[in-house]
């Protein structure tokens, strides 16, 4: 934790080791230690790093896309495609991408001039199977990064299919990767408070892109990146080592403020079971892909 800790400099390391080691001074076993290391974890400030045990570890390996809330999509007034991507953890990364790309794909098939990215009820899980899940609205080439305590940048894309950390392939979609019939749609990207970690880097990644506006609330406020830390027992200690930065360079460490901010019931609207900001639809039909469409 002191070397990698994202805010290992606001510590005071003397007071939170002599404290832990008080904690854990009748320890006779893994498990005893637990404790101790919550407290440590705690005292980081970071409001993002946590420990796991050898059994919520199995378990979160476990999770299949089934287990999860699934990605849904469909078009609205006959013209806006609309993608709800919620949280996503586990095993099944490339089947779950692969899932996205194709209700994409469907949706694509009938003519939409913009889309809306709804990532409200996103709360986390893996940055990956999202990023390639919604490549083809993204966009190809670099989308944002991390920057650990030391300054040191990974940096985030996707190509062809796949997200790519430094260049390296993380996630890859099944098959042939899709293709938007339109190049660079129109996005609104909604956001929300329950918008979190994982899916707080997608609302990053869509920063910068062009012909992009995002609505809604403010976000959960952990856009930072975590990496996991295995002990000899078999839990994991998630540390949190990184905060986000979009493809221009900001970074982010707290709350992101949509552009456009949408908390009053009037201004949503409910089209098809989904409700939708108003202005979302008002900015997406306004531009000049739309506009056209009659």
């Amino acid at each position: 934790m002191q070397k990698k800790s994202l805010h290992r400099d606001r510590v005071d390391w003397e007071a939170v080791r002599k404290t832990a080691f008080k904690i854990a001074e009748h320890a006779q076993t893994p498990a005893d230690t637990y404790g101790a290391i919550r407290y440590a974890l705690n005292e980081l400030g970071d409001h993002h790093s946590h420990f796991l045990t050898p059994e919520e570890v199995t378990q979160r390996e476990q999770l299949t896309m089934s287990d999860l809330p699934q990605p849904r999509a469909k078009l609205l007034l006959d013209k806006l495609g609309f993608v709800v991507i919620e949280e996503f953890a586990g095993s099944e990364g490339e089947e779950y991408a692969t899932a996205v790309q194709q209700l994409i794909r469907e949706v694509d098939t009938q003519g939409p001039c913009g889309w809306i990215v709804d990532l409200r009820e996103n709360e986390g899980g893996g940055i990956g199977p999202m990023l390639a899940g919604l490549g083809p609205i993204l966009g190809e080439g670099e989308v944002g990064g991390s920057v650990d305590v030391d300054g040191i940048k990974q940096t985030w894309s996707y190509q062809d299919g796949g997200a790519l950390v430094d260049g390296q392939v993380f996630v890859q979609v099944q098959g042939p990767a899709y293709e938007l019939k339109a190049n660079s749609p129109p996005v609104a990207v909604l956001t929300g408070m329950k918008t979190a970690s994982a899916g707080e880097a997608i609302v990053v990644a869509f920063r910068g892109r062009p012909n992009t506006r995002s609505f809604g609330l403010y976000t959960y406020g952990v856009p930072t990146g975590n990496d996991g830390f295995t002990l000899r027992d078999g839990a994991v200690i998630v540390l949190t080592v990184a905060v986000f930065a979009d493809r221009t360079g900001q970074t982010y460490e707290d709350r992101i403020y949509p552009d456009e901010w949408v908390d009053e019931v009037q201004k949503l609207t409910i089209i098809m079971d989904e409700i939708i900001p108003q202005p979302a639809i008002d900015w997406l039909l306004s531009q000049p892909a739309c506009a056209d469409i009659q």
